[in-house]
């Protein structure tokens, strides 16, 4: 027959492979706290639980809650730090109930008359250490208000000691194993900062790009790239928006700064972007709250100093590339040489009295597809655009990414019926097609539909140049848009 000591034995034992058994799952911070509150109502209701790791270089602890992020109340920091240095003698066989010290080895008749003086009306606040081969290394808190006489047994004491060990060793490796991912998603954002020049080479464009990128890397901070305009104020260039009160105090406390400032409360820091040793922008970093810490600060500036890199080769490659022919995303020609053969077709088509026919292309909602996927995924949307564009023309059409999500074709030797069925089969292909975004890994989001808009004028004999084919072009893409996109339009004068 089961004995009553027996039978909380079987529940001791059930508390702790509960407890092994939550940390063997591969769940987050918040999720394994949720768990271990769980596994511990076994016993008695927590009103709350914290597990933190004491932090030498800063004499504070790091959160586990909230992916290792410094503490930032400076009570918290003081009260935990007495509780810390109280356990350090102990090696892991000690704990304290409201700030009182109770061993773990004591016999179970003392250990209750220890206990007993401590508890009223069964409240207690427990801090049990988190311990690295005997030496402790943080703090587990929790707080209840059913710290029962049940609870006030050696056995229970040992339950808890052996719980308390079995976080440790989980909690280590957690942080071992998010340090490595930092480092993983650290090496990845200088690659894709570094990359950026292989296909865009506009500092308006690259920049937002940097800050998509550490962005992603710096997941608890906000990041905010400013850059100066024709005047030498700072504008905010990415994202969209940010708020600050003492924003305009700090721009300016950086404006012509070349090494990077951390703000007086620790909370923002200001990375200087530089071209060519001056001062053109700043990248602002800020903690949301935590004070930025030394690795911060060390990811940080080695992700600006990358990027002003990137910053300064896209500089010295658009000036080379500007006599360059090809567009570098899309592998189309760029629009210099566009208007170079545009302008030999319409003499062509002077001289041969020969049909010509100009396309001006448009993606539809195109800045929404940025803001809402990011930039990168912008560039493949173009890429793929153009490889479509490609496949549905002929040989001796001649395509080009003219700026932006702009595209224009140019089509020797067409007649106008022959253009808006070429014009109409792309669009059409374009809508039915699904774009894979699925390797960016952004969202939930595996594919995206886009439609474009098409303007279309033809070669007159009496053009004075290559202007005004283009303008009419662009009156009719205007006209698509105003009637609702995803749609041809043939240039009339009437819309002139």
């Amino acid at each position: 027959m089961q004995t009553f000591n027996d039978s909380k034995k079987v529940i001791e034992l059930t508390f702790l492979w509960e407890v092994a058994r939550a940390l063997n799952e591969n769940i987050s911070s918040e999720d394994l706290i949720k768990s271990i509150k769980t596994i511990f109502c076994i016993f008695f209701k927590i009103n709350y639980l914290k597990i933190l790791l004491y932090e030498e270089n800063f004499d504070t602890f790091s959160d586990f809650s909230r992916n290792w992020n410094i503490l930032s109340k400076v009570d918290d920091k003081e009260r935990l730090i007495n509780f810390f240095k109280v356990l350090i003698p102990q090696q892991g066989r000690g704990f304290l109930i409201n700030d009182s010290l109770v061993k773990f080895d004591n016999k179970e008749k003392v250990l209750r008359a220890e206990i007993s003086k401590i508890i009223k009306d069964n409240k207690a606040v427990l801090v049990l250490p988190i311990t690295d081969k005997n030496e402790v290394i943080g703090l587990i808190e929790l707080q209840t208000d059913e710290f029962t006489p049940d609870c006030q047994n050696l056995d229970f004491i040992m339950s808890l000691n052996i719980a308390a060990t079995q976080i440790s060793t989980a909690i280590i490796n957690n942080k071992l194993n998010y340090f490595m991912q930092q480092n993983v998603e650290f090496y990845k954002a200088m690659k894709d900062i570094a990359k950026l020049i292989e296909s865009q080479y506009e500092l308006n464009y690259i920049l937002p790009l940097i800050g998509e990128s550490i962005s992603k890397f710096a997941i608890n901070k906000q990041i905010s790239i400013f850059y100066k305009d024709e005047n030498s104020k700072y504008k905010l260039l990415w994202p969209k928006k940010y708020c600050y009160d003492g924003l305009n105090n700090l721009l300016k406390k950086n404006e012509n700064a070349l090494t990077y400032n951390i703000s007086n409360d620790g909370h923002f820091g200001v990375f200087p972007l530089l071209k060519e040793g001056i001062n053109i922008g700043v990248v602002l970093i800020d903690g949301k709250n935590n004070k930025l810490d030394e690795k911060d600060i060390f990811y940080m500036e080695q992700l600006i100093r990358q990027s002003n890199i990137t910053v300064e080769k896209a500089e010295y490659y658009a000036e080379t590339l500007k006599q360059a022919t090809i567009d570098a995303l899309t592998g189309l020609n760029n629009r210099r040489q566009f208007e170079t053969r545009l302008e030999q077709e319409i003499n062509i088509a002077k001289r041969k009295k020969s049909h010509l026919c100009f396309m001006l292309l448009d993606i539809d909602y195109f800045k929404s597809v940025n803001d809402t996927f990011g930039h990168l995924v912008g560039d493949e949307i173009l890429y793929n655009v153009a490889k479509i564009i490609r496949e549905e023309i002929r040989t001796y059409d001649i395509a080009a990414r003219y700026g932006g999500e702009e595209f224009c074709l140019l089509l020797p030797d067409t007649t106008v019926p022959k253009a808006l069925l070429i014009a109409n089969r792309l669009r059409e292909r374009i809508e039915k097609s699904k774009f894979d975004i699925s390797s960016f890994n952004l969202t939930n989001v595996k594919n995206v539909s886009i439609t474009i808009s098409i303007g279309i004028s033809v070669f007159d004999p009496k053009y004075p140049d290559f202007t005004k084919i283009f303008k009419e072009a662009d009156s009719a893409l205007y006209k698509a848009k105003q009637e609702g996109r995803n749609r041809v339009i043939l240039f009339s004068n009437q819309e002139l």
